[in-house]
């Protein structure tokens, strides 16, 4: 999946400035808030297979050890089976930049 963003978002953050970054998401928020993370269909092979989704910016520097050493939650927005309740899971939206690539990954399938 690619796109300007760090993770989920509530909103589109290149249109709403304001946007609020999901740092952690459950399987069933992902999908009972339409939220375009993936199709439902490898949301729910992901379920039911106990497998977390990480989505965030493949292209920064660090990103992808924080990933595969263990620190999702330093980085992007993690979607499993439990999520996370409120508004504490939100961060503001950093600035775009037109340059940055930004991938859905998918660190248990390393």
């Amino acid at each position: 999946m690619c796109g300007q963003v760090d993770g989920v978002y509530d909103c589109d953050p290149n249109k709403h400035p304001d946007a609020k970054l999901h740092r952690k998401l459950s399987y069933k928020q992902v999908t009972t808030q339409d939220l375009d993370v993936m199709d439902q269909t490898a949301i729910t092979l992901c379920k039911e297979n106990s497998i977390p989704v990480v989505v965030f910016n493949l292209t920064k520097a660090g990103n992808i050890i924080k990933a595969l050493t263990g620190h999702p939650e330093a980085i992007g927005t993690t979607v499993d089976e439990e999520g996370e309740e409120g508004d504490s899971d939100y961060d503001e939206a950093p600035a775009a930049s037109d340059a940055d690539t930004h991938l859905m990954y998918d660190a248990a399938s390393m």
